[in-house]
């Protein structure tokens, strides 16, 4: 590698290395250079941040969160069961879908679960998660044999990937809370394989 490569890369891992504390992050501060805020869904309505830079998701849109936490944020209702939470927080990130056989695979890797049980654990993430702006369920029915959420489903993590080497990187950072998936109780195996 040329001398200034070798250099560049050196102070890297220097830095990537040194353990003491940095300079503290400002969230407070100016989002961006830009002027142009964080922007979601098919309509990219802007996600605004509120005193506390909690995200003020944008109505008719849902924001699973997984840099930390994991947390729904938006919908017609909390989701109250565990196992809705987790399928809705695997098709948010799988957005082209996926079939019954790898959804239940994922979700119930200890063995398949009854039919009922299964369409339980759907029914309820769609009734919760309710309708979008357009009037179609978040959770959409299936289709093709493939279960998957709308447009106005968006993850944290999609807008970090989103983000990268852009001018949003402070609103992005105002959204990681921790380590991914960090304090799940139960499930999300899928997450760590």
């Amino acid at each position: 590698l040329p001398p200034d490569v070798l250099h560049a890369a050196g102070k890297l891992l220097q830095a990537a290395a040194d353990l003491s504390p940095g300079e503290p992050l400002d969230l407070r501060a100016a989002p961006n250079g830009s002027g142009q805020p964080l922007a979601v869904g098919p309509d990219r309505l802007p996600l605004e941040f509120d005193p506390h830079g909690q995200p003020i998701v944008p109505a008719g849109h849902v924001m699973v969160r997984v840099l930390g936490p994991v947390e729904i944020v938006g919908g017609q209702q909390p989701i109250d069961r565990r196992r809705s939470i987790e399928l809705v927080t695997y098709l948010a990130l799988h957005p082209d879908g996926v079939d019954d056989g790898r959804l239940r695979t994922a979700l119930w890797p200890e063995g398949a679960p009854t039919q009922a049980a299964f369409n339980e654990t759907v029914s309820r993430a769609r009734r919760m998660l309710g309708l979008d702006l357009q009037g179609n369920h978040h959770l959409r029915h299936v289709d093709n044999r493939r279960y998957r959420v709308g447009p106005y489903v968006f993850t944290d993590a999609a807008l970090l990937e989103a983000s990268v080497g852009g001018d949003n990187w402070l609103d992005v950072l105002r959204l990681v809370r921790g380590l991914p998936f960090d304090g799940a109780r139960g499930g999300y195996e899928w997450g760590y394989e």
